[in-house]
């Protein structure tokens, strides 16, 4: 059997798709770009309620949290085409200060479906954090959170 360049030439442009839509998304330049700290002077359930607000407040609605636990997660929403971002709180109490720690994710389906098609096989969408270097869509998804920290912060 002998293989064309009519054959090989569009699987080789698919392959360099595929491959750019996976690796559009870029990693966080450090660690603390990828979240968002708010330091509050009110108790943890406090905190946990103002939090709460402030998700609701800009759209997003909570699909699970616990004032207990401290812990806060959104329903996803699209932050780009195939890309729903989730966004998550986690309040704890240091040295008699309760911090409000702010990220979020985002998961490549359109990645996955190129790689599906690619290979016929289907893989887990992978998921990459928001942060602040993201541009375009995705950094307005980094923006709406910056804007759930404004609302934390009375700004």
């Amino acid at each position: 059997m002998t293989i064309s360049r009519w054959t090989v030439g569009p699987a080789v442009g698919i392959s360099a798709v595929a491959l750019a839509a996976c690796t559009s998304i870029p990693p966080p330049p450090t660690p603390e770009a990828a979240q968002i700290k708010i330091s509050l002077s009110v108790s943890r359930a406090d905190a946990y309620q103002r939090t709460v607000a402030a998700f609701v407040a800009e759209g997003l609605n909570v699909s699970s949290g616990s004032a207990e636990g401290g812990t806060i997660t959104t329903v996803p929403v699209d932050a780009a085409q195939m890309v729903p971002a989730t966004y998550r709180a986690t309040i704890v109490t240091i040295d008699s200060q309760t911090v409000v720690v702010l990220s979020g994710n985002i998961r490549n389906n359109s990645g996955a479906l190129m790689a599906q098609a690619m290979t016929g096989l289907k893989p887990d969408a992978p998921e990459f954090p928001l942060h602040s270097a993201m541009k375009g869509d995705l950094g307005k998804a980094w923006q709406r959170l910056e804007r759930v920290a404004a609302r934390l912060r009375g700004t």
